[in-house]
């Protein structure tokens, strides 16, 4: 695949299974359910997912690996970062399966995804738009644009992926300063 729109190629694919659809929770609340093009990537180049930053969707998908593996696997970047896939099986021993140690990696990545929001001060009106990027350090164009969207509807938990530093404040204006020690990697 070039794109990830092209799975709706596949038999069987809809636009809600790709995009995902709003749907009311528990509670009574309207909220998505987020789409496969939240979880899978064409762009990475690579053929295992990396478990620092994989979402615990994508882990439970491995074999062996259920939700809860996934979310102990979750927890325990957050605190630690992976240094190998040999460190995950010293620190789950028993629990992550060797076929599945076989698909993970933590190397990174050099394409990335990247979602800017605005939001209207005072207002509910929010416009966000994504680009998917890849770092090309010895070129002589070091970033390449993969592909551009244009409308971009991020569920809460890919605006919530980013770790900021405690305090700042997204209703005021950010400096270079503000980003230091960010990051986010598909």
């Amino acid at each position: 695949f070039s794109s990830t729109e092209e799975l709706l190629s596949i038999e069987g694919v809809t636009r809600e299974m790709l995009y995902g659809m709003p749907q009311k929770s528990k509670d009574g609340k309207l909220q998505v359910k987020r789409g496969l093009i939240d979880f899978v990537t064409v762009y990475s180049g690579m053929a295992q997912i990396n478990i620092n930053y994989a979402e615990p969707e994508v882990l439970a998908t491995l074999p062996g690996v259920d939700m809860d593996s996934a979310m102990s696997i979750v927890t325990a970047r957050l605190s630690v970062p992976f240094k190998s896939g040999g460190n995950l099986s010293q620190r789950f021993t028993g629990i992550i399966s060797g076929e599945a140690l076989s698909m993970m990696t933590t190397e990174p990545s050099s394409v990335y995804c990247l979602v800017s929001t605005a939001i209207v001060k005072g207002s509910n009106v929010k416009r966000s738009l994504k680009v998917v990027a890849k770092k090309k350090p010895n070129s002589k164009t070091p970033i390449e644009r993969l592909i551009w969207y244009d409308e971009c509807w991020p569920a809460i938990e890919l605006l919530n992926w980013v770790d900021v530093k405690p305090g700042l404040d997204f209703r005021q204006p950010l400096t270079p300063a503000d980003f230091a020690n960010t990051q986010g990697e598909i």
